[in-house]
């Protein structure tokens, strides 16, 4: 059931009902398409509780107390971003927003073309820590737009990392290619959750456009940097929302895989069959070395148990001669945590 988000309704209406979740749908979008409360509707379909806070309307940001009292925050910028309330309406940092993700309950949800843009123009920009979208968002460059940087054919295809574990689509859109969706290198916090795709000759293919940053001292954040509401059908939208809210729901359990603190690269990548994993870490800590198919599954152990610390190790691995050229995934694990990287086989 859908609530307009105003101080009569609060007063007249309990925040949530502890058999549901409840979630706070954020309208940060001044474009005159409907795509928020396309979007939102999803929720009304799926029975989902929601109050529907029009930022752009009320020309205000939801309080941090505000946010908290809420299961699940989503934020959707829409398909053009200018003078967000993300971003504070003057390109300056929400300090209600970073007061919200600060606390280890927050779980947020940004979905939107164009939110980089507003705030950090055209690409490429580097975040280091201390920075809002490496510290929250688990990105460390804003590398990329689709149509912009493509040679203005745009994003035919979003694919999902199955790797990611929240069990979403693959994405295709109602509008065709889709125009300005953003490409991201990650923090070590972060895991991709999709990537770009199209025929193998797409210049922008396996960048990844959406992630997944889980920090046990601040809260679970999901980034999509492409409109949702853009995808090609109804029940496409309607089946992601769907998995992404019982992924969030998940992580109230405790039992979801905790992402591996170790900082690593790959070089080089592209590589041809050998390449070098460089890792360190400020703990102490012993992984295994895995490469996996795009869907997630096992093909071979690459190396186990590698002692990381925080001297910078480099560890030489041989990649199966057999496999296909395409894009595959480095797993690496301890016992109880676990990272992915992107490796990318050219013979």
């Amino acid at each position: 059931m859908k609530y307009i988000y105003t101080l009569f309704i609060l007063l007249t209406f309990p925040l949530f009902n502890d058999a549901q979740k409840s979630v706070l749908f954020v309208d940060d979008s001044g474009d005159q398409f409907m795509n928020s409360q396309y979007l939102a509707s999803t929720l009304d379909s799926l029975g989902i509780e929601y109050y529907y806070y029009d930022a752009n309307g009320l020309n205000e940001s939801p309080f941090a107390e505000e946010m908290l009292a809420f299961d699940v925050v989503i934020w959707h910028t829409s398909s053009w971003g200018v003078g967000l309330h993300l971003w504070n309406k003057d390109k300056t940092l929400n300090p209600e927003l970073v007061n919200y993700l600060n606390n280890p309950k927050a779980k947020f949800w940004l979905i939107g073309n164009d939110f980089m843009y507003d705030k950090y123009g055209t690409p490429v920009v580097d975040f280091n820590e201390g920075d809002f979208p490496y510290d929250f968002l688990g990105i460390s460059q804003y590398k990329s737009q689709s149509y912009a940087d493509d040679g203005k054919l745009g994003m035919p295809k979003a694919t999902y990392m199955p790797t990611s574990g929240i069990g979403v689509n693959d994405l295709t859109w109602s509008v065709g290619n889709l125009w300005y969706a953003d490409g991201f290198l990650l923090a070590p916090s972060a895991t991709p959750v999709y990537m770009m795709d199209g025929e193998n000759n797409y210049p922008l293919k396996s960048e990844i456009t959406g992630c997944s940053n889980i920090t046990p001292a601040k809260g679970h954040v999901l980034t999509y940097g492409f409109d949702l509401a853009l995808a090609k059908n109804f029940d496409m939208m309607k089946d992601n929302v769907s998995a992404v809210l019982n992924w969030f729901d998940g992580l109230a359990t405790n039992n979801k895989v905790k992402s591996l603190s170790v900082n690593s690269s790959i070089f080089p990548n592209p590589t041809k069959g050998q390449c070098t994993i460089q890792l360190s870490s400020r703990a102490d800590v012993q992984i295994n070395i895995d490469l996996l198919d795009i869907n997630g599954q096992f093909i071979s152990s690459l190396d186990n148990d590698v002692n990381v610390n925080s001297t910078k190790s480099n560890i030489m691995v041989d990649v199966p001669s057999n496999i296909a050229n395409g894009v595959y995934i480095i797993r690496l694990s301890s016992k109880d945590s676990l990272k992915y990287m992107k490796l990318i086989i050219v013979n």
